[in-house]
């Protein structure tokens, strides 16, 4: 049949996704191979930690053009960029490794890092908007339809990472080499699989009438409905045809057939429907409420998960409130996550040199003994990682339908443990219990960009997603570098200069815990917003207690 042959296809593009994805995440196995990458080419913790935001700058400035780029030519063209740079960028740093100091200028190596950025973003959004496509078949449970890919994304590092230690023992030139290949092969081979294909027609069921009734009624496009709404609204017609959702009557089809229904319109929003996370007919214009933010009134709450604005992006997007909220507690948030993710491995050196030296001094056995590698400590990180974008997904669809609570107290829940983790990272000393350090920021790191997709279309329109979503994945560029230099900054205040140019840190903890003591007070900062955007949608919204109150109307 059409429609299983479809479906068929739905979940071969699924896997695709997910699998793309997971290419796309090389990013947070940064730490995997950054300290011995510093020590081959006489780095500073600075200026290796300016090469790793120049990665992070290439993987989130780009979501706005990789984006638009999507929306606008489709998969294709995103497929290519993201296969391109993945292997343009990670092979010039493996030459680099292997030919060791001199081969490469330090603005070279960030250079490429920033181009192994822009390919991570490209693949992954080429990924996400093709999946959007499975997720209009499950408007019910669009954040579990995304987390998949959402989750591939953070398992990126702990599948490259095993990769390395398991068939690398750990050395960074060939794991380099396998970045630059594997990451570029897979984009490519699985993105042949990669379709956005068009939602399924929605059902609308015909409510118990007697049979001399039913025949008043039928089913319409919801093209058309949406298109009725509109031409309705706007030539003044009865307001009862806008209340009707999926059905209406037929004694007034006539009418509004005859009303200048421009039929060749609908042809031009098939291409932006196709794309989008929810298959929904088209809504009333906005309502302007009292603090004058266009939210939609509750007459549209029939629509299940409409948005608090119908479609906004762009310019638009500046000028409101919501925006600024929510790109505040991204920043605040995600800066946090990217600092341990950079800095990880530093944390694990920098004990594990110290214990070493107090063993030297006191002729002691190893009181830690075999301490974690720079490589395992990111594969727990990836692995929580992958569950905390995943639970996310499915978690928030739960709040949402069945406890009728908001999204944003997914992001509560990751900005508390965002908060805890800072204290972990300015108190832990034994460099064998970091783990906890890095599983717990996974965890909420997880958390906050498996959701945080869902609430951004929630609130501005699924149609410009990608773009929107590019917009707001600015901010872990601020934050991110503001606290890795500020990272940076404080490990090479405690670091020794060698005769050779090498930096040393000996302190053990204290060579970085005042950055963990800052990053504590940004934790508290994102349960604040966090809480207050909750508070805000309750205003606007009113309390929810049962199903039918509005509650899908809660991002």
């Amino acid at each position: 049949m059409v429609v299983g042959s479809l479906h068929t296809q739905r979940v071969i593009a699924a896997v695709a996704a997910t699998l793309i994805a997971l290419a796309s995440g090389t990013n947070y196995a940064y730490s995997a191979w950054a300290p011995q990458f510093a020590e081959r080419m006489v780095l500073s913790s600075k200026q290796i930690n300016m090469i790793g935001m120049a990665g992070n700058i290439g993987l989130y400035c780009s979501g706005f053009f990789t984006g638009y780029l999507t929306d606008t030519r489709g998969p294709g063209p995103a497929l290519l960029l993201g296969a391109v740079s993945l292997f343009w960028g990670y092979y010039p740093l493996y030459l680099a490794y292997k030919h060791g100091q001199g081969f490469l200028s330090f603005s070279s190596l960030c250079f490429f890092s920033w181009v192994t950025g822009l390919g991570g973003s490209a693949a992954n959004s080429a990924a996400i908007k093709a999946d959007s496509s499975a997720a209009s078949n499950f408007p019910e449970k669009s954040g579990t339809a995304t987390a998949f890919p959402l989750a591939a994304f953070g398992l990126s590092a702990f599948f490259f990472s095993s990769m390395a230690a398991f068939f690398y023992h750990g050395q960074v030139q060939p794991f380099l080499l396998m970045l630059a290949v594997g990451t570029s092969l897979m984009v490519v081979v699985f993105g042949v699989f990669l379709r956005i294909l068009p939602p399924e027609q929605p059902y609308t069921a015909i409510p118990e009438r007697d049979d001399e009734h039913r025949h008043q009624f039928t089913y319409e496009r919801p093209e058309e409905t949406g298109r009725q709404r509109t031409n309705s609204a706007s030539s003044s017609l009865l307001p009862s045809s806008s209340t009707q959702p999926h059905l209406y009557n037929t004694a007034n089809a006539a009418q509004s057939n005859s009303s200048g229904t421009a039929k060749p319109e609908l042809e031009e929003t098939r291409d932006a429907e196709v794309s989008s996370l929810l298959s929904k007919p088209e809504s009333l214009p906005d309502s302007p409420n009292n603090d004058g933010h266009g939210i939609r009134s509750h007459q549209s709450e029939d629509d299940e998960d409409s948005s608090h604005y119908s479609d906004i992006r762009g310019l638009a997007l500046f000028r409101k409130r919501e925006f600024w909220q929510q790109f505040i507690l991204m920043a605040l948030l995600s800066g946090i996550g990217l600092m341990t993710i950079n800095n990880i491995g530093n944390d694990v050196n920098a004990p594990s040199r110290f214990e070493r030296l107090v063993d030297l001094t006191l002729n002691r056995p190893k009181r830690y003994g075999d301490i974690m590698t720079t490589v395992q400590i990111p594969i727990s990180f990836s692995t929580v990682n992958f569950l905390g974008r995943l639970l996310s997904g499915v978690g928030s669809d739960f709040l949402v339908h069945k406890l009728y609570m908001s999204r944003f107290w997914c992001i509560f829940l990751s900005s508390v443990v965002f908060t805890l983790t800072q204290i972990a990272g300015s108190s832990i000393s034994n460099p064998n219990h970091l783990y906890l350090l890095s599983s717990f920021t996974g965890l909420a790191y997880g958390f906050l960009f498996g959701v945080f997709p869902s609430v951004v279309a929630h609130t501005f329109g699924i149609a410009g997603l990608s773009q929107n979503w590019g917009v707001i994945s600015l901010a872990p560029v601020l934050s991110g570098n503001i606290f890795n230099l500020l990272y940076g900054t404080i490990f090479d205040h405690h670091s020794i200069i060698g005769p050779q140019g090498q930096r040393d840190c000996t302190e053990g903890l204290q060579c970085y815990q005042a950055a963990y003591w800052l990053t504590f007070f940004s934790g508290l900062g994102g349960m604040v917003v966090s809480l207050y955007c909750i508070w805000q949608e309750r205003q606007i919204h009113g309390p929810r207690g049962r199903k039918g109150e509005g509650h899908d109307r809660l991002a």
